[in-house]
């Protein structure tokens, strides 16, 4: 979301005539943004202060920019990030997936291989120098992904049902699991009171708490909204 309302949504349909990057209006209406039919798979999308948006392509293991002023999407990974976010290659891709801006740079994790990869944004939005910000079976199936105010990355993670935390040195601490309802967790938000909201998936074995949208007490607040 920006800060005027809008909701930029990844679509991934697998086809060209649908798939791609929407900005949904406050009234809801909806276009999909010039040029995003060529992402594969279009999964995560955030923003910078600029207002230029970030997609990640799950199949690819790649990162797009379109900017704020309309262009076409242009990759934004270099190959070494490529091979940081790409998958193994083996059945179903699933590689660089959810997707967020913090300060001069974005945070992208690898669903695959429970990896957070740091990608520094230079000053005309380009992609800079990139490292890896946490590895760790805690993040294995890491989905949507978010930073509060301290740089802290809080990561869904999906099919182990739990909520994540990752200090910016890359220590990763477990805070919320499937004893506090979560039923694959697939995307968090923080809200404005020291609160995170969680989507429940609830892709997995039955028995869960079934789909569900959560709210839990984390004590501390979100990034804004840029």
């Amino acid at each position: 979301m920006d800060a005027a309302g809008n909701v930029y949504a990844a679509v991934a349909t697998l086809d060209v005539a649908t798939s791609g990057v929407y900005k949904v209006a406050r009234d809801g209406s909806f276009t999909r943004l010039p040029g995003t039919e060529a992402i594969v798979f279009p999964n995560g999308v955030t923003l910078d202060k600029r207002g230029n948006i970030y997609a990640t392509d799950t199949v690819l293991g790649a990162v797009s920019r379109i900017r704020a002023k309309g262009d076409r999407p242009s990759s934004g990974s270099s190959r070494r990030s490529w091979r940081a976010m790409a998958a193994s290659g083996s059945g179903v891709p699933l590689g660089a997936n959810g997707i967020a801006f913090g300060h001069n740079e974005i945070v992208v994790g690898n669903t695959e291989f429970g990896r957070l990869v740091r990608i520094e944004i230079e000053p005309d939005g380009s992609a800079g120098a990139f490292s890896i910000l946490a590895e760790d079976p805690a993040l294995l199936a890491v989905d949507g992904i978010t930073f509060d105010v301290h740089g802290n990355v809080w990561a869904a993670v999906i099919a182990q049902s739990t909520i994540v935390r990752v200090s910016p040195s890359g220590a990763v601490t477990t805070v919320a699991t499937v004893a506090d309802c979560l039923d694959w967790a697939s995307s968090i938000a923080f809200g404005k009171n020291g609160d995170l909201w969680a989507v429940d998936f609830a892709i997995g074995p039955p028995g869960g708490p079934g789909p569900a949208l959560l709210r839990l007490e984390v004590g501390v607040k979100g990034q804004p909204v840029p």
